[in-house]
């Protein structure tokens, strides 16, 4: 069962562990999240960010896979070119 982010305790919410603690305290997945922003109504953004981390992997974002990003449900065309710019 997904959780939702808003349900979690503030200081294991990704943009608040940030702000608190840096983001070297952050796994990938969380600060894949904090870029992506939102999620689905079916999946929170935490779930997006693992499903991207292991269909892609981090270090294999770039211009070749925006389709591939955009297969993922949650990803579409913005959050695909965002994740290509940032990363």
């Amino acid at each position: 069962m997904e959780y939702i982010i808003k349900k979690l305790p503030l200081e294991t919410r990704p943009r608040e562990k940030l702000r608190k603690f840096g983001s070297s305290f952050l796994t990938d997945e969380e600060l894949l999240a904090i870029i992506l922003r939102s999620g689905t109504k079916d999946k929170n953004v935490l779930s997006v960010a693992r499903e991207i981390l292991l269909t892609i992997g981090l270090n294999n974002i770039n211009s070749g896979t925006i389709n591939k990003l955009k297969k993922i449900k949650g990803v579409g065309e913005v959050k695909a070119l965002t994740l290509l710019a940032a990363l």
